[in-house]
């Protein structure tokens, strides 16, 4: 058994290992500039543990050595600090590794490969707290009166605790019923003072430990300075004239200003984006102006100076490759610094990260991020790429290995605090093992089903965006408005049109759901069933409704539109055999038909050509259906204009704004497909 004097000494160095781990954390944080949310959340987690150590210096200090309860608690504490030098000698030798990579995007992709080591570091850290948190406790408790079982509820120290955490023990709603039946069950404050039954002191071997946390952070639904968030942006009809611009905050935006919350946990915090695009007309550039406090790293400020890309021009991008998982295209973009990480298209503000995300090119993305592309840059509506990883994530768009694969890409211990979900949200979202239906039994829980995220979406958006028909039916049963609009405008009854369900999106109309609802760029639930899955069902559930079939939105892409970018022919069949204009323009000219070309649709591709679209149509870039297709088309869609009978050679001299040709602009693509500039060359030359 160690005496205190030794037990102090280790606590003592114990705490200056941490601090120094604490300080290499800050210090590859700051280095990265966009460090992943976890290495946050571990520094927090080792910072926690020196609360800890003191508290044992000073017991060990003042513990009376004839005191045999004590000292037989003590006895474990030895071993709980050998299994924390351990661990933090493992955190600072990975620590040395990271620092000393030569730049901190290789840093932090290293950081994101030895997640699963680091999360275990964490758990043991978050073990070891709990377990150093029960000696203390029982080490100085004084004798307590059991009566029956030998069961101890300990609240920890106040820490920093997320919802995933919680997944794997009771949920506190429980914890605290449970606690308040103990209560009332031991009746310790009803006892005879002049009892005459034995006392008993709690001990490691006869106490189980059921760790009790309370987090550092406010409720869900917090209206303090320190949490409350905001947008606001100029109207969409000004963008042609002077630009957009768009303000988004969390907490005060001076900063300065004192949190207006007693009961908040965490002042002081908060952060301001500033996004100013310059209207096309001017200059293609966008300018954009982060600002965050803490009180750990004090005021940082990140200023972008991002390249507005358009999508047209006879040129590669490295948009396009990013959208099209390109990799060795972009490899040779990269490397040959034409391309700017940074660089973003002209209608939503995205970079390339952005691009990969949505479409799940999970090689791209670690590409880009390898190259120093910052997960935290907004787009023109405030969304990160991370943030859209996690949409991605949560709302189950791919496959298991691409969802596993965003995952281990961008960590989201902090996307998932940062969304602010009620406890509904989580059970709906399965962050929470619980069962919806019974819980909106609670009329606790029940009125959950009003309460909004940091996007201002309720439950019933995020049921509707996952397919889920038992969750959607359950919360509208339970009275959610299901024409609640999200931060983006979307409705439930437009997100769930992307799933396909055709009885969710039933349920949804029964309940009053608006077909005619329109989202912040004036889609409509037609546009997303249209783009978005592949059924003719959806549609021909909304058109019953009442939905428009040639309504367009603000990029001018109708329902038609949405169908031939994804390819969805069998949509587009039924749409063209009611009448649908097969030659509305796009806000950059192009039509269906330079759409299938630009996406490589190739089925729909053949539909149109069938029906008659016109080839001869020519964008707002001067460019042909020839001019897109050098620059965008796979082998297949290059043979099937070369199999529709047109004479090509009639638009092969044509030129763009550029002043490039076809030929010209195919012969200078980067990495094209294999055997591509051969079938091209032979629509110009079909002798």
């Amino acid at each position: 058994m160690a005496d205190p004097l030794s037990i102090a000494a280790s606590a003592v160095a114990l705490t200056k290992l941490s601090q120094t781990c604490v300080t290499r954390l800050l210090h590859l944080i700051k280095r990265m500039q966009t460090a992943p949310a976890d290495i946050k959340a571990l520094s927090n987690e080792v910072a926690d543990l020196n609360v800890f150590f003191d508290a044992v210096q000073v017991l060990s200090q003042n513990v009376d050595a004839d005191s045999g309860q004590q000292f037989r608690f003590l006895a474990t504490v030895p071993l709980l600090l050998e299994r924390a030098r351990a661990a933090l000698s493992e955190l600072e030798g990975l620590l040395e590794e990271f620092t000393s990579y030569p730049n901190g995007a290789r840093a932090r992709l290293q950081w994101i490969r030895r997640g699963d080591t680091l999360l275990s570091l964490r758990k043991r850290f978050k073990q070891i707290k709990t377990e150093l948190n029960g000696v203390l406790t029982l080490s100085t408790a004084a004798a307590t009166y059991v009566h029956g079982s030998r069961l101890s509820f300990l609240p920890l120290l106040p820490l920093s605790v997320s919802w995933p955490t919680l997944r794997n023990s009771a949920r506190i709603p429980k914890i605290e019923i449970l606690l308040e039946d103990l209560h009332n069950a031991l009746n310790l404050d009803d006892r005879a003072a002049g009892t005459s039954q034995s006392v008993e002191r709690f001990s490691p071997e006869t106490t189980i430990f059921i760790p009790v946390s309370r987090s550092r952070h406010c409720k869900v639904v917090c209206n303090c300075l320190c949490h409350s968030a905001g947008t606001h942006r100029t109207p969409p009809f000004l963008k042609r004239f002077i630009g957009t611009l768009f303000l988004g905050y969390t907490g005060s935006p001076l900063f300065s200003a004192q949190c207006n919350v007693k009961t908040c946990q965490n002042p002081l915090q908060g952060s301001l984006d500033i996004i100013y695009c310059f209207p096309l007309w001017y200059c293609q550039r966008a300018l954009n102006i982060s600002v965050s406090s803490s009180v750990s790293l004090g005021t940082t400020i990140r200023f972008h100076v991002k390249r507005r890309i358009p999508w047209g021009g006879g040129q590669d991008t490295l948009l396009r490759f990013a959208l099209t998982g390109n990799i060795d295209g972009a490899k040779l973009l990269i490397a040959s610094r034409n391309a700017l990480l940074t660089d973003v298209d002209p209608n939503h503000g995205r970079t390339a990260l952005h691009y990969a995300v949505l479409r799940n090119k999970v090689e791209v993305c670690e590409l880009l991020l390898l190259e120093g592309a910052d997960p935290q840059l907004q787009d023109d509506s405030g969304i990160s790429a991370s943030q859209k990883a996690w949409e991605q994530i949560l709302c189950q768009r791919g496959s298991t290995a691409e969802i596993e694969g965003l995952k281990r890409l961008f960590p989201g211990s902090e996307e998932l605090e940062n969304y602010g979900f009620s406890y509904i949200h989580n059970v709906v979202l399965d962050i929470l093992p619980a069962k919806l239906e019974a819980e909106l039994q609670n009329v606790l829980y029940r009125n959950q089903v009003h309460a909004v995220d940091r996007l201002k979406r309720t439950a019933l958006h995020w049921a509707a965006t996952r397919g889920d028909e038992q969750a959607v039916r359950h919360l509208v049963e339970a009275g959610s408005d299901v024409n609640a609009r999200d931060e983006f405008n979307s409705t439930a009854l437009t997100l769930a049109a992307s799933t396909g369900s055709v009885r969710i999106l039933e349920l949804l109309l029964l309940h009053g759901a608006d077909v005619h609802a329109r989202t912040s760029i004036g889609s409509q639930a037609m546009h997303h069933a249209c783009r978005h899955q592949s059924l003719v069902a959806p549609v021909e559930i909304l058109l019953q409704a009442g939905a428009s079939l040639d309504s367009t939105n603000k990029n001018g892409h109708s329902p038609l539109c949405g169908a031939a970018i994804s390819n969805r022919h069998d949509i587009g069949a039924f749409l063209l055999a009611r009448g649908v204009d097969m030659h509305v323009r796009s806000l950059h000219g192009d039509t269906p038909l330079f759409e299938t070309i630009f996406h490589n649709s190739h089925e729909f591709l053949q539909l149109l050509l069938a029906q008659g679209a016109d080839h001869g149509a020519v964008n707002n870039a001067g460019s042909t259906v020839l001019h897109a297709a050098a620059l965008e088309a796979d082998t297949r869609t290059v043979e099937i204009l070369r199999a529709a009978g047109i004479q090509w050679t009639l638009q092969s001299s044509r030129r763009d704004r550029s002043g490039a040709t076809a030929l010209e602009i195919a012969r200078r693509r980067v990495k094209p497909p294999l055997g591509f500039l051969d079938a091209f060359e032979q629509i110009l030359d079909p002798v």
